[in-house]
């Protein structure tokens, strides 16, 4: 990895760790959540606003899990991996019988218990066959391979926008190429580019990549093109993709982060995060269950 960004804070703005610093900096992934700021992520929870506490209190799902595992072994390869544990495929139970594995049985629970206690995450043996799968595929990709083989993982990008503090994690800004990385890990067949797009939309990838742009380029001096998602299937054969938003999509990232991000200031003027209408509304569902009855009663 190149050193250029060796130092605690770098960037044309970088100051000392300050809550209102702005630039770039080399953080681990827990000093990087617990410093003030907006995230992407934290727009994507607001639909409705009220949404967004129970975000924050959220615990990891088994995809983030794996989502994580996979980041650590393609963009830190040298630093000692999050422990795991990997249920065996039998356990014997009270009885002395060997059974399958089931996290359902006391002695599985008992297992799971002592391995978190250990401060292991536990991961199922066919989500672990999946990080493996997916980290070899990208590692096999002539391209996606080359372009993680030199640059910068994971720093820490804190930008002002009008007075509300917002920050981004780019996965890897490459030497080989003037671009931004972000791997995704993808549902069989959401690889493929243009579905990558479509669901790119649908997750909010589109405002991640808008935001981390434009604050990567405000805030240092390596001024980048654009974003490449790496995108890997989590299915045999966990086919790789690389995927460049296109400039319409790219500028309805930039909208839709915009306007969410005036909502969140709103929200945080007001003290008032709504949710659902309050007052009584008159509703009725989508066109097609109306024709679905329509046909079952012809």
């Amino acid at each position: 990895m190149s050193n250029q960004f060796s130092n605690r804070v770098v960037g044309t703005r970088g100051g000392d760790l300050v809550e209102t610093a702005t630039g770039v900096f080399q953080l681990t992934a827990s000093e990087y959540r617990s410093r003030p700021g907006v995230s992407n992520s934290m727009l994507n929870a607001m639909d409705p606003p009220a949404r967004l506490a129970a975000y924050v209190e959220d615990e990891p799902t088994a995809s983030m899990v794996m989502g994580t595992l996979i980041h650590e072994a393609i963009l830190e390869p040298g630093k000692p991996p999050t422990p795991i544990a990997v249920p065996p495929d039998k356990y014997v139970n009270e009885k002395g019988e060997s059974k399958d594995w089931t996290f359902n049985a006391n002695v599985c629970k008992a297992w799971r218990t002592e391995m978190e206690s250990a401060g292991k995450i536990v991961v199922t043996r066919a989500d672990w066959a999946k990080v493996q799968g997916c980290v070899q595929a990208i590692l096999n990709h002539r391209v996606a391979r080359e372009y993680f083989t030199k640059g910068h993982a994971e720093l820490s990008v804190f930008h002002d926008r009008n007075g509300t503090l917002t920050k981004a994690r780019p996965d890897f800004a490459p030497d080989a190429i003037p671009f931004l990385l972000d791997i995704k890990k993808v549902s069989r067949g959401n690889g493929e580019p243009r579905r990558f797009a479509t669901h790119a939309v649908k997750m909010g990838y589109h405002r991640q990549a808008w935001s981390y742009l434009s604050a990567w380029n405000e805030e240092t001096d390596e001024f980048r093109q654009g974003v490449i998602f790496v995108t890997v299937e989590e299915e045999p054969p966990h086919l790789v993709s690389l995927v460049q938003l296109s400039e319409r999509t790219m500028e309805l990232g930039r909208e839709d982060y915009l306007r969410r991000l005036a909502l969140y200031e709103e929200c945080k003027a007001t003290g008032f995060w709504p949710g659902y209408p309050e007052s009584p509304v008159v509703a009725e569902p989508d066109e097609w269950v109306f024709r679905s009855c329509e046909r079952d009663l012809a």
